[in-house]
């Protein structure tokens, strides 16, 4: 993957992430640090988030990776994105 391609999913990410948690997130280098419930993100809001992330991504995930997410930071890190 290159690094275009990255920052493109990157960016498909936090566009997901601001329409479920109703935040505007484009900022990647502060969103990284915010904490997934502060945003307003539940996690039945993440399991939607990734399932939809695996249509929007082209791509499988394990959901235990998701587990003990809890940051933006932490969730681009468990889909390889970070």
């Amino acid at each position: 993957m290159t690094n275009e391609d990255k920052k493109e999913q990157v960016r498909k990410v936090l566009t997901l992430l601001s329409v479920y948690s109703g935040s505007k997130l484009d900022d990647i280098a502060e969103t990284r640090r915010l904490r997934l419930t502060d945003i307003g993100l539940s996690s039945l809001a993440l399991a939607s988030v990734v399932v939809e992330l695996e249509d929007r991504l082209d791509r499988q995930f394990d959901f235990r990776a998701f587990a003990g997410v809890e940051t933006v930071g932490g969730l681009l890190a468990a889909i390889g994105l970070q």
